[in-house]
């Protein structure tokens, strides 16, 4: 499988560009349009920036039924149009690996840049809906939100790692002046 990633207009004539230098190491945190890895063609070199952020709230705003305010102080979750203000969300339980961290007090869930996990080190969140859902506990009017993170001997999804003098294809993209460079990810270059 390839990591796409989308590197701005260079010019017509430029087709090819090699991976100078990974500025992020496998597992680091990326935060949005912050430099990842830095590309170089014959004429010029390019950083290519991520294309998003790694927060849980911004992963549980791609999630149908599910929205995210912020205040700046923290993010709340709101689920199929119910967000109360002030709620500090605590008609959600949130859980990592099965055990529950909504705060002992209010029973608030951390979901943004508090969240007490790396992003990095989730290997996926899986989402039980509804009310029926309080099975799992007082805070679980809305929904259950268990974030499941990946083991020791398990791959990080953050950084594909690729050799300096990797060759990267890229093609135009139509949709927006941009190109798409397809990059094989670590087991593909075992192959």
């Amino acid at each position: 499988m390839a990591t796409e990633i989308k590197v701005p207009s260079l010019g017509e004539s430029i087709t090819e560009a090699t991976v100078a230098k990974w500025l992020k190491r496998p597992g680091e945190a990326v935060a949005a349009d912050e430099p990842i890895a830095e590309l170089e063609t014959d004429k010029v070199t390019l950083e290519v920036p991520a294309p998003a952020s790694g927060t849980l709230a911004e992963i549980l705003e791609t999630v149908r039924g599910f929205y995210v305010t912020n205040d700046r102080y923290q993010s709340y979750v709101g689920v199929r149009g119910f967000g109360r203000l002030g709620d500090w969300n605590s008609r959600i339980l949130l859980l990592v690996d099965g055990h529950r961290i909504n705060d002992n007090v209010l029973g608030q869930a951390f979901i943004g840049l508090e969240f007490p996990v790396d992003i990095d080190l989730i290997q996926r969140i899986e989402i039980i809906r509804g009310p029926s859902s309080s099975l799992y506990g007082a805070e679980a009017f809305f929904g259950v939100i268990n974030v499941i993170t990946r083991k020791e001997n398990q791959p990080s999804l953050a950084v594909p790692k690729i050799p300096r003098t990797q060759s990267v294809k890229m093609a135009p993209d139509s949709a927006s002046n941009s190109r798409t460079a397809s990059i094989p990810t670590a087991a593909q270059q075992s192959d």
